[in-house]
């Protein structure tokens, strides 16, 4: 172990002799003498001007050896507790002493030279110090703490969350463990406010620094380890140090973030004045600055020296599949970022920083944006003059970087960003002609614009008009006008855009110029002209996307491709909200099974101006979230909206290229015990022909299984010949869905298929009254838990105004808006009813279900609950005598009330309203409450549900471990009066709260009543 001591402390000597403000590669001095540390009390090492030395804290904040040298006493002086081998202080190890120290409120810990055999446990929460005797250098340092500790346990490691304030001066920590590529920290931390001054951290396994959240300052000091050296969830700010990696392509920071309350934190290293370097002797090569382990982390090397021993991209090739900010500012020496290395780095992601971004990365600003429950601007804890130092270094840092050598502040000229009409047509062609009939038209925009952020984004302009020819719309006639304003970058990019682009721009790759700006708090991203691979969006910060702006679809510039499974654009977190996108062309080239143009997620997404177009099916697909598609287009051969969408699709061209596809194809999911619809709103577009194609019999819409729950809305619309004559799939009737249509036109709308719409395929034509239940705000307000919004403010204001501006024209030329079927609309014209408007629902009206509805009646008691506000007030709906097959929840706030037709109230055997479905799903699922014929969860305010001579039927045939329920009541205050509930297997679930069943009758075979207590 001796010898291990002498080559360490010999690495050390040898580190101190290299500056870290040379140009050149640092080289390793001749070693060090064994005499370094064959006494307790080695002489100092002269050390150059530039050494991590001229840092350190002076030595009269430590205590000297001259005062620790005192004779052994009974008891600690008042703030300090001496450590001696030797038995000349109170205690003869560190662990022992810091523990008494901090339980005592003792502030300093002092500690005689030696070699201390044993491992340190910081257990208390008290601030504490603990000091060698002062040094020049860490090499000089006299006291060393050397064990090998099993597992991941450091020598030096932290064993409560809530520590803070422990200071390292003088001491040199090393892991002997040698677990042959296995971790072995010197530190393993946990806590705020820790500091290493004039340190040495040595291992001969895996990460030398390791850290479980919480902050630390590392000054003066030195680093040494085979790989991974600054490891796990680390905020760390590193200041004139030297690193040592000793392992061939070792990763000098190797970290993760961390995801807590829905919020994604980084993991953080600034390496500043500093070096990086060979150990003598070594021929280690291929080191890296950075590889992320997860997403969400940042590597920023300022001001340091960076040796030969650098890889040529600088970090891992992987770092442009994760969301990770890793950037150099003004580093020297043959690894650092330079003319003929820059475009490795930039292509791996490793950005030379400008000097407004690396201003973000200031001690206090690391500190401060540190993981929840750990960050702190407040820097009043650092040693003063290490401080001053620091923010006198930076301050020089930015005075001498030339404005040549800052990539991101070099002017993008507008011949760069032009294109040749060759470009122009190659970008267009490869959407094969397919955009051609997406054009302007002679509808007319409204003027004025709107930017997404002060000087970048394109403006959008959308055609408002919504009337429709009654004629088939066998080509599009959208208008895909916007705003004749072009976007330029010709100006200067700054910190509010990133620019993307195949030559003369910041970044060559889309994605990483949107990890980039994500990181870096950079609203927008402009992307030049030309042809890009696909990319993922993994930050949740808000971010706007543009092309080259154009006045239709079909003159889009940017173009991204892909072909495969994956998806063009994939957003790939959760908690992603606002990624905007504009002229922008995505398309997938696939031709099997499934090829998203995009993979949907996240609240507030919207295209403007975009073509999504895929050769598979599901072009767009989405888990959960909520999008606006506005002045678009959308194309692919089957199920071009799937999964779990909330999409309201407005001045978009929807061309489906398969016969018999599905336009929609979904169904909603159960989500906390409540029920929530997957939806597509057409509003003010087309649904029509690719020009050559023979496409015929398409679904509107059409249930993706029993489950249900699905909405598709389309509303002054033109709807070509190819829409098949029932307008949605055949089986919508038997699940709970809401299909309609208003104010459509073309040779496929409702008004020209009345005979084969309404209640023989669940297409119904929708009142004015029904159809205000589906603006953008309810839509949005109403998507998928946690992504309902009814917030519009996001929205581009221009877009916003036509929306609401064509669909109050709508609504004021409408004819007669009924839900109803043939006769009844035969009927309504003949006795003069020419319009129809109906009030909004209140508590003092009952609304009214029938089978033959007519004027502001529904037809289904699906549409009646959907139609009722989330008032709090208590709403009845009577039902008309018939058979209806739906399955419907009602989990709204107030009290509803539902009362079945019947000329014997209380007395279940003379109903004449049944309700029923066929639906059953193996217990062993798990899923039984998809089945019932109707499901109440009142669990938000216990307002009640009283039914009333309703006969609730689960008609799916008696099966082995299959569940099928009549019904699912959840809450309290539930009452059915003179009601049935029939089925096989677990027909009425008793699901909690205080229910009362009065004259009613319950069948089943098994398990028919059940519940919770």
């Amino acid at each position: 172990m001796r010898s291990f001591f002498v080559a360490a402390l010999a690495a050390l000597a040898a580190a101190q002799d290299t500056t870290t403000s040379s140009s050149t590669d640092p080289t390793s001095s001749s070693s060090a003498s064994a005499s370094l540390i064959s006494t307790s009390t080695a002489s100092s090492l002269s050390t150059s001007s530039a050494s991590p030395s001229s840092s350190s804290p002076p030595s009269s904040s430590v205590t000297p050896s001259s005062s620790v040298a005192a004779s052994k006493t009974n008891s600690a002086s008042g703030s300090v507790v001496t450590v001696a081998q030797d038995g000349s202080g109170q205690f003869t190890a560190i662990n022992a002493a810091v523990s008494f120290a901090q339980v005592s409120g003792f502030p300093t810990v002092s500690v005689l030279p030696g070699t201390y055999s044993e491992t340190v446990v910081i257990a208390g929460t008290q601030t504490v110090t603990i000091a060698g005797p002062s040094a020049s250098s860490y090499a000089a340092n006299q006291v060393v703490v050397a064990a090998a500790p099993t597992g991941t346990a450091g020598v030096v490691s932290f064993n409560t969350q809530k520590s803070t304030g422990v200071t390292f001066r003088n001491i040199n920590i090393t892991n002997t463990l040698s677990p042959a590529g296995g971790k072995a920290p010197a530190v393993t931390m946990y806590g705020m406010n820790m500091a290493f001054y004039n340190c040495a951290l040595i291992s001969t396994g895996t990460g030398v620094y390791t850290a479980s959240f919480g902050t630390t300052l590392i000054s003066g000091s030195y680093i040494e380890g085979p790989d991974k050296l600054l490891y796990n969830y680390v905020t760390l700010y590193v200041y004139k140090s030297t690193i040592v990696p000793t392992g061939g392509s070792a990763n000098i920071f190797f970290g993760q973030g961390y995801q807590t309350a829905g919020v994604w934190y980084n993991s953080s290293i600034v390496v500043d004045s500093s070096s990086i370097q060979q150990k003598a002797g070594l021929t280690n090569s291929y080191v890296y600055l950075a590889s992320p382990n997860g997403n969400y982390t940042a590597a920023i090397f300022r001001g340091s020296n960076l040796g030969s021993l650098i890889a040529p991209t600088g970090v891992r090739t992987t770092v442009c599949n994760y969301v990770a900010v890793y950037g150099e500012y003004a580093n020297t020496g043959a690894g650092a970022m330079s003319s003929s290395n820059s475009a490795s780095r930039v292509a791996a992601c490793d950005q030379s920083l400008t000097a407004s971004q690396v201003s973000g990365y200031t001690i206090d600003q690391l500190f401060g944006h540190g993981f929840s429950g750990y960050s702190s601007y407040d820097t009043t804890w650092i040693d003063s003059s290490v401080l001053q130092s620091i923010q006198s270094s930076d301050a020089s840092q930015v005075g001498s970087v030339s404005s040549s050598a800052i990539i991101s502040s070099s002017t993008v000229s507008s011949s760069s960003a032009s294109t040749s009409s060759a470009s122009s047509a190659s970008a267009t062609s490869s959407l094969d002609g397919s955009l051609s009939q997406v054009q302007s038209s002679t509808a007319s925009a409204p003027s004025g614009s709107s930017t997404d952020s002060a000087s970048s984004s394109p403006s959008s302009s959308i055609a408002s008009s919504s009337s429709g020819s009654s004629t088939d719309a066998g080509s599009s006639t959208l208008s895909a006008s916007t705003s004749s304003a072009q976007l330029t970058t010709s100006s200067s990019a700054s910190a509010a855009a990133v620019t993307v682009g195949p030559t003369s721009a910041q970044f060559s790759d889309i994605g990483a110029a949107v990890t980039f700006a994500q990181n870096s708090a950079i609203p927008s991203v402009i992307v030049l002209a030309g042809t890009y691979s696909a990319f993922i969006i993994a930050g949740t910060q808000t971010v706007t996307i543009s092309g080259p702006s154009a006045t239709a679809v079909s003159d889009n510039q940017v173009v991204i491709t892909s072909s495969g499974t994956a998806g063009s654009l994939v957003i790939g977190s959760s908690g992603a909200k606002g990624a905007t996108f504009r002229y922008l062309n995505l398309t997938n080239t696939a031709t099997t099974a499934a090829g998203p143009a995009v993979a949907m997620r996240g609240l507030n997404m919207a295209f403007y101006g975009c073509a999504l177009v895929s050769s598979a099916l599901n072009v767009y697909t989405a888990s959960y979230g909520i999008t606006l598609l506005a002045n678009s287009y959308v194309e692919g051969p089957d199920k071009l909206f799937a999964n779990y969408p909330t999409v309201y699709a407005f001045n978009t061209a929807i061309v489906p290229t398969g016969s018999s596809a599905s336009i929609l194809y979904s169904k909603g999911a159960l989500i906390g015990g409540v029920n929530y619809n997957a939806t597509l709103v057409l509003d003010s577009g087309s649904v029509s022909a690719k020009a050559g194609s023979a496409a015929s019999n398409v679904y509107l819409a059409t249930p993706n299984g029993a489950f249900g729950y699905l909405t598709a809305i389309f509303r002054g619309s033109s709807l070509g010949s190819l829409v098949s004559a029932g307008g949605v799939y055949s089986t919508s009737c038997s699940v709970a869905t809401t299909f309609g249509e208003f104010g459509t036109t073309g040779a496929g709308s409702y008004s020209n298929n009345v005979a084969t719409r309404g209640s023989a395929s669940c297409d119904y034509q929708l009142s004015a009254s029904q159809v205000s239940a589906y603006t953008i705000d309810q839509v949005f307000g109403n998507a998928y838990s946690p992504y309902s919004n009814k917030d519009t403010t996001w929205i581009d204001a221009d877009v916003l105004s036509a929306i609401q501006s064509a669909d109050a024209s709508q609504l004021a030329s409408a004819s007669s808006a009924v839900p109803s079927p043939t006769s009844t609309s035969a009927s309504a014209s003949a006795s003069g009813s020419a319009s129809v408007t109906c009030p909004t629902p209140t508590p003092s009206a009952t609304l009214v279900v029938s089978q033959n509805a007519t004027g502001c009646q529904y037809p289904n008691v699906t549409a009646a609950v959907a139609a009722l506000p989330n008032d709090s007030k208590p709403y009845t709906i009577s039902i008309m005598a018939g058979t209806y097959t739906e399955q419907f929840s009602i989990t709204r706030n107030g009290k509803v009330t539902l009362i079945g037709e019947t000329d014997f109230a209380n007395d279940y055997t003379q109903n004449k309203v049944r309700i029923q479905i066929s639906n059953g799903v193996l217990t062993s699922a798990g899923q039984d409450e998809i089945t019932p014929v109707i499901n109440a969860k009142k669990t938000n305010d216990n307002s009640g549900l009283a039914v009333y001579n309703i006969d609730f039927k689960n008609t799916f045939p008696q099966t082995k471990n299959t569940a099928a329920l009549a019904a699912d009541f959840y809450g309290a205050n539930i009452a059915a009066y003179g009601c049935s509930f029939v089925g096989f297997q677990d027909t009425l679930l008793a699901n909690k709260g205080t229910q009362v069943f009065s004259n009613s009758y319950i069948e089943g075979s098994i398990d028919f009543i059940w519940g919770f207590r």
